[in-house]
């Protein structure tokens, strides 16, 4: 059963997920998998790394025809530039998301998943979203909302499917939610 998430519901389901840590260095695995009558989709497993778009493209090169990825487990990513590189493409490329009931993306890998030009989501899985930091120890929330370092986030949610309204209501709703590590 295909089930359509409007972004609003996801925005409010992540209310309750917050991320404490990430949990797993594991670099990300993409395969082939079939999801029932949802048919086939590539999954994802593990955190975003710089070599995320190669591993991507071995799997997504050998299956044109198919344009969901199904993130299963992504605890986010080590590199923000890397990371929101790896979200415009699969936006600008047409990949929807997909997350079941047992799935959970936090950090970077919610950012991959609002990337989807169409986002599906059960209500169980887990979104969890947290403020940066600087290693210095300085939150990205506590920095004033028009400073540049928001810029890179700010601008990714604007050019993709949010308006610059809703891309600062979320990026800084983000930040409001646990610290960064």
């Amino acid at each position: 059963m295909k089930l359509r998430v409007k972004t609003s519901r996801i925005f409010f389901s992540i209310l309750g997920f917050v991320l404490v840590a990430l949990t797993s260095a594991r670099a990300q695995n993409f395969a082939i998998q079939t999801n029932g009558d949802l048919g086939e989709m590539i999954t994802m497993n593990g955190v975003v790394d710089s070599g995320v778009q190669g591993r991507f493209d071995a799997v997504a090169k050998a299956n044109p025809s198919v344009k969901t990825l199904w993130i299963q487990n992504c605890q986010g990513s080590n590199d923000d530039g890397v990371n929101i590189a790896f979200c415009r493409y699969l936006y600008d490329n047409c990949y929807s998301t997909y997350m079941g009931a047992t799935d959970q993306a936090h950090s970077g890998g919610v950012d991959v998943f609002m990337a989807g030009r169409e986002r599906f989501a059960d209500p169980s899985a887990q979104l969890g979203v947290h403020t940066w930091a600087y290693g210095n120890g300085t939150l990205g929330r506590d920095l004033p909302m028009n400073h540049p370092d928001h810029d890179l986030f700010l601008d990714h949610y604007a050019a993709t499917w949010m308006t610059t309204q809703e891309a600062s209501d979320f990026y800084f709703f983000t930040l409001s939610k646990g610290d960064a590590d």
